[in-house]
């Protein structure tokens, strides 16, 4: 007589079609834009650790002026471009736990399983990209040094300054902050009192210069081997990062005999850059500083 495993009730090929379908329109880091996300990525097993080509076009530079009767002189687009790595990720995740889950809300368990696995991928793209910033940033030297002390507006304004004339190029997106320089930035304020960065002195920190701010406390913000701990804060613009990743996420089922139960395994393939130089530009789209 037949029998229904547990394993019938998700099928991977099905599973794999609908996370496919929920890569459309993905953002990473809150959809502030700093990531760009570009699908389309082929790779595999057999590329993790190659490094990939990664285009974009020169500034051709500000229009000419011509005099009457003058000509314009020719200039030629360029396509420079820079490498990356591809890295895979992934987890493991008990199918009787997803059932549950499913079981819980009255929902389509396919439904709860590719949000889980989209919600996974889009948390590890958030995490690459900000190990990408903070190595951007120290690598062209646009992290100000200000360990000394906890977060200040002079902070704040030698990040800013690092971008040059080129801070109003692109918009400037989003703030990443640990949650130590976020309270101690929230809490500044100017020689009257009136805080500098909030409605109101000690509550929320909702935007710095205009870009919201993002507090994360994973543990690439901190600045390693430092006592007291340090922080790394960036000021990002958009499009500061480049993601290109593999839609045709791979999805297998198996049984883990000594844990009697069903294991979902998810594979994830992406290419995630941080500009060293933005497109039309010449400098990167993040500046930092570092404070207690």
């Amino acid at each position: 007589m037949p029998t229904t495993a547990r394993s019938d009730l998700i099928l991977p090929d099905i599973l794999a079609e609908e996370v496919s379908k929920g890569f459309t329109g993905m953002n990473a880091l809150d959809g502030s834009g700093v990531v760009t996300m570009n699908p389309g990525l082929q790779a595999g097993s057999g590329e993790v650790g190659n490094t990939v080509t990664v285009p974009f076009f020169d500034s051709i530079g500000e229009a000419e002026e011509v005099t009457e009767n003058g000509a314009l002189t020719p200039v030629k687009m360029t396509q420079s471009s820079e490498t990356a790595t591809v890295v895979r990720f992934g987890k493991a995740v008990s199918i009787g736990g997803l059932a549950k889950r499913a079981k819980a809300t009255g929902a389509d368990p396919y439904q709860i399983a590719s949000t889980a696995v989209l919600e996974m991928v889009r948390r590890k793209v958030d995490s690459l990209a900000i190990d990408r910033l903070v190595a951007r940033a120290v690598a062209a030297s646009l992290v100000y040094d200000g360990s000394a002390a906890t977060a200040s507006v002079t902070d704040i304004i030698e990040a800013l300054k690092g971008f040059g004339d080129e801070l109003d190029n692109e918009e400037l997106a989003l703030w990443i902050m640990n949650s130590k320089p976020y309270w101690d930035a929230a809490s500044l304020a100017d020689s009257t009192g009136r805080a500098l960065f909030v409605p109101a002195q000690g509550q929320r920190l909702a935007t710095i210069s205009g870009a919201p701010v993002r507090m994360s406390n994973k543990s690439n913000l901190l600045v390693a081997s430092t006592s007291p701990q340090q922080y790394y804060s960036l000021a990002c613009k958009r499009g500061a990062v480049a993601c290109w990743f593999n839609e045709n996420v791979s999805v297998e089922i198996e049984r883990d005999a000594l844990a009697d139960t069903d294991v979902l395994i998810v594979n994830a393939y992406a290419v995630v850059h941080a500009y060293g130089t933005m497109p039309n530009g010449t400098k990167p789209g993040v500046s930092g500083f570092k404070s207690r």
